[in-house]
């Protein structure tokens, strides 16, 4: 059995809560009036060492990692961003490790919105995805 983890979240879920430990998915149910709720909804999955990365992170390290990092009661995640960051390549920023952390077949932040026909949200996605765009430049 595969064990999804979503965050599925109507504009209450949008503001206030950390599931980026557990969940690197986020179901939109509807779509938020503007690119900056549709922002705060997927910020709440898309953070700092988010769930997404550190399975990356764990699969592409793993035990071997551990094994020559890991003293006592160390934490292991510790052990294993500390061998995430040494195997960086030059030149590589920040985000690199802590933010993105991508491999082929491996985890992502994901956006899931169903678009029903009829729906207001088919009109929506289009001028959500131009406006956010037009923010990000």
């Amino acid at each position: 059995m595969i064990r999804r983890h979503t965050l599925a979240s109507p504009s209450i879920g949008q503001e206030g809560l950390d599931f980026h430990t557990y969940c690197h998915a986020v179901y939109h149910w509807n779509l938020p009036p503007n690119p900056v709720d549709m922002e705060q909804r997927e910020g709440r999955v898309h953070r700092f060492k988010g769930h997404a990365v550190r399975k990356n992170v764990a699969r592409r390290r793993g035990l071997g990692a551990l094994r020559d990092r890991l003293e006592g009661g160390a934490d292991p995640w510790a052990a294993l961003f500390r061998a995430a960051v040494e195997a960086r390549e030059p030149g590589a920023n920040d985000l690199v490790t802590y933010w993105i952390y991508e491999l082929l077949g491996g985890a992502r932040v994901e956006r899931r919105i169903p678009i029903f026909r009829l729906s207001r949200d088919v009109g929506r996605l289009g001028r959500l995805e131009g406006e956010r765009a037009h923010v990000a430049m």
